[in-house]
């Protein structure tokens, strides 16, 4: 309880996140339109089998109307096509876009997936709080049920005994786990490097508003693994 009052005096907001890959499809950098329409399409039975608090919908990239389209940007939920010179747009990522691609989100928006963007499914689990193992075990409920969707089709993860879980990019190996907390611990403006010296102690990574080695707005510091 001491535990909770304290990310609960500090903590503003907990994000969870990580990629999920479907095996039998190649990866967005490699696929072609067949393969990116099969993934969404297991991906959709998905998010149809969601339900309680995972219960929402899901926006088609390429049928999306100005009022959604509006709605996802203001609220930070859009991912954006690649640019000519960036990683993915050259790999082969953008290809056909925006066809097949799409996001996610429930009714009380503490649930977002993205469809065929750098991997098969981005899926982030978040709320307002510190309370870390809610937002955790929402994540998981995600999880479980794309691996179910896919596994009633015959499908499964992409996942190996030596490596865990496969993805795009080599760092996501693994879980592929990225959490992160947004923490008000303003006086250490004064001097983010002792906060640097901090989390290292721990492995983790703090940002400040325009990044690592810079100061927080408001004192807020995105703080992750």
């Amino acid at each position: 309880e001491e535990q909770a009052g304290k990310f609960a005096q500090y903590v503003t907001s907990t994000r969870v996140r990580a990629a999920r890959n479907i095996s039998g499809f190649a990866l967005p950098a490699g696929s072609n339109p067949e393969e990116r329409k099969g993934v969404e399409d297991v991906l959709k039975k998905a998010f149809n089998m969601f339900s309680g608090e995972l219960a929402g919908k899901y926006y088609s990239l390429g049928g999306m109307n100005a009022v959604d389209e509006e709605f996802l940007q203001s609220n930070g939920f859009l991912f954006q096509k690649p640019g000519p010179a960036q990683l993915l747009a050259v790999a082969g990522a953008a290809r056909n876009w925006p066809d097949n691609r799409g996001i996610f989100h429930n009714n009380s928006r503490t649930a977002l997936a993205w469809a065929n963007e750098e991997d098969h499914c981005r899926i982030i689990s978040m709320q307002s709080g510190g309370d870390v193992w809610t937002v955790f075990s929402r994540f998981c409920k995600i999880s479980d049920t794309i691996k179910a969707a896919a596994e009633s089709t015959g499908a499964k993860l992409m996942y190996s005994d030596q490596l865990g879980f496969l993805g795009t990019c080599p760092s996501n190996l693994g879980t592929g786990l990225r959490a992160s907390v947004m923490i008000k611990i303003p006086l250490l403006n004064k001097d983010p490097l002792a906060l640097e010296k901090i989390c290292d102690t721990f492995d983790l990574q703090p940002r400040g508003s325009s990044g690592e080695h810079s100061e927080a707005v408001g004192g807020k510091w995105d703080i992750s693994n």
